[in-house]
């Protein structure tokens, strides 16, 4: 009964992030908030930047490429591959040097999980800097929220423990702890 509960319960929470990213405007989200995902956005472009000179770099791009034939999504600072190959190979270019943003509340890299998916989305679907500006809005709330969640007794999240977490922890409006 208690596994049951916990997996309605998580359930409950995924769908009520689900549907906090989905109802997300550009007019909910605070100045201050999409200022500070301005930066990330920066930062996590610049970082990737350094990542082309990553050590593993090479053997990441030659994954990433033989994952479909397509070619519709950029990679930072060079070739066009597929969706799922660009969004892998820059999420790894963010963090190749290990100079992206860490949330530390988490311990977490927050931009390789958020920009590369919604930078290639936004590419593919042809949509401005507002919807780019929320999808990263929403994402860095939604991670730092599941991120949050699983904490034990002042420590950061334990490796490889998945605990269900509270509907009340779900966000009106991004909040900044990101």
């Amino acid at each position: 009964m208690a596994a049951n509960m916990a997996g309605r319960t998580a359930a409950e929470a995924t769908q009520a992030l689900a549907q906090f990213a989905a109802m997300l405007r550009y007019e909910d989200v605070p100045q201050r908030v999409r200022d500070h995902c301005k930066n990330l956005l920066l930062d996590a472009l610049a970082c990737a930047i350094a990542g082309r000179l990553g050590e593993e770099t090479g053997q990441v791009a030659a994954l990433a490429a033989s994952l479909a034939q397509s070619s519709e999504s950029s990679v930072v600072g060079g070739e066009h591959l597929s969706l799922a190959g660009a969004t892998l190979l820059n999420a790894y270019l963010v963090t190749a040097v290990t100079m992206c943003d860490v949330h530390r509340e988490t311990m977490t890299h927050v931009t390789p999980e958020v920009m590369p998916p919604a930078l290639a989305i936004a590419e593919r679907d042809d949509l401005g800097g507002r919807a780019l500006l929320t999808a990263i809005a929403a994402g860095c709330e939604i991670t730092t929220r599941v991120g949050v969640a699983p904490t034990i007794r002042n420590s950061a999240p334990a490796a490889g423990t998945a605990r269900a977490f509270s509907v009340r922890s779900v966000p009106q409006r991004p909040s900044a702890r990101f």
